[in-house]
């Protein structure tokens, strides 16, 4: 998918023009019953203000784009969902049955020692950024916890995740957990809140985990895929799975 980064937004207006309607028709259709883009708009680093609002409605009007590719950490859903807002139901270029968005759960508001509260106050805060109802994809973004809930100071200061050396941040009280959070994202399902649910940097091994204990299987793992990194095992594991 298309990534806005902070580059103009001129740039990523004319790659989107470049793309033909058909690519961003086409589709799957997922483990969970609903069908899914193949193409899509990321929205991660495009955090000048205006830019992420623009690109959504240029990939949306004029492209033919129908996937919307965002997540609690990227710090611009409400801008997302100003555009999503104004695509819907101020220019009435598309339903909202016509969109599939999607978003993700970070680090701090997994389940932290039975605390699922914190993964219903992410799926309220995300659904009122995006103005929407329900979520067409949700997904575990890192296949672990913090158990802060906030990374800015009392003054409003971002803390770094890490040390200028690369090392993680020995502030942050970090564990692997994913599948009491994944029980949590299954009664959103039920809820009506998310229609399918996956994860997102997921090992092999921790897929097969989640297999292990889970009632609904993952419908996407979202990851790094290019010639520089070919996730052969990935793809292997999840065509035999049909994640």
């Amino acid at each position: 998918p298309f990534i806005a980064t902070s580059t103009t937004t001129e740039r990523l207006v004319s790659l989107l023009i470049m793309t033909q309607s058909s690519d961003a028709k086409d589709t799957v259709t997922l483990n969970s019953g609903h069908v899914m883009p193949r193409v899509g708009l990321g929205t991660f680093q495009a955090t000048h203000p205006g830019e992420v609002e623009r690109a959504v409605k240029a990939a949306v009007s004029e492209s033919g784009y129908r996937l919307i590719d965002c997540a609690a950490s990227y710090g611009n859903q409400q801008e997302v969902g100003k555009a999503l807002s104004d695509l819907i139901r101020k220019e009435k270029i598309v339903k909202r049955s016509d969109l599939f968005v999607v978003s993700k759960i970070f680090q701090t508001h997994h389940d932290w020692e039975g605390d699922g509260s914190r993964c219903e106050e992410a799926i309220t805060t995300t659904l009122k950024e995006l103005q929407l109802d329900y979520l067409d994809l949700y997904l575990i973004h890192w296949p672990f916890a913090f158990e802060q809930r906030s990374l800015m100071t009392e003054s409003g200061e971002a803390i770094p995740l890490r040390e200028p050396d690369g090392s993680p941040n020995p502030i942050w009280n970090v564990k692997v957990e994913y599948l009491q959070t994944w029980t949590v994202l299954e009664k959103l399902v039920a809820q009506g809140k998310v229609k399918s649910i996956g994860v997102s940097n997921f090992t092999v091994d921790q897929i097969e985990h989640l297999l292990e204990h889970c009632n609904i299987k993952p419908a996407v793992h979202q990851f790094e895929l290019h010639p520089y990194i070919s996730q052969r095992a990935l793809l292997e594991h999840h065509a035999r799975h049909g994640i």
